[in-house]
């Protein structure tokens, strides 16, 4: 059980590894042999949020074409849609209008 977990460990930080250095192939193949695309790390980001904080377009453009999750109250702070995460994203989808009202 516990050798199960490890691999499972191992497996989740080179998904992450993968997508800190842009390599887009290697996440591609993860994700082709089923690792989750909004799985999560210790500090509860996504792999998307991560493409999108290093501005890594072409795994933030795979991510979204495996239906990652855009769960917009994630990438915003307190102060509202002035963030760089929400600036990326807005360019990638043209307007801010995708966000919708904050709750």
């Amino acid at each position: 059980m516990l050798e199960n977990r490890v691999k499972a460990l191992l497996i989740y930080t080179a998904f992450f590894l993968c997508v800190e250095n842009c390599h887009t192939q290697a996440v591609e193949v993860l994700l082709d042999h089923g690792i989750e695309v909004d799985s999560r790390d210790l500090e509860w980001q996504t792999p998307l949020h991560r493409a999108v904080v290093l501005n890594c377009w072409p795994i933030m453009k795979l991510l979204l074409s495996r239906q990652a999750c855009l769960d917009w109250r994630m990438w915003l702070p307190e102060s509202g849609t002035n963030s760089v995460e929400g600036e990326i994203l807005s360019q990638l989808f043209g307007s801010s209008d995708w966000l919708g009202p904050v709750s």
